[in-house]
């Protein structure tokens, strides 16, 4: 039981983390489905693209966050 609710933690971690990856395809394929078009289309890979971008950018900017924390605590 322990293992389990440690597996589901990590997995809703995990896509919390990369949500920015996940939530633009996402976002395309319920859009083109609800319009009625083809579900895969080149939006999804442009989505997904878009969404690897913005999540390194904001990796990036959390580094830098950290990065500062820690310079502002040091001195």
């Amino acid at each position: 039981m322990q293992k389990r609710e440690s597996l589901a933690k990590s997995t809703f971690k995990y896509l919390l983390a990369s949500f920015f990856v996940w939530c633009f395809p996402l976002g395309a394929i319920i859009y083109n489905a609800i319009i009625g078009e083809d579900i895969i289309q080149l939006n999804i890979l442009l989505g997904f693209i878009t969404g690897v971008i913005i999540n390194i950018m904001w990796d990036y900017l959390q580094i830098y966050r950290q990065k500062k924390e820690y310079h502002k605590y040091y001195l």
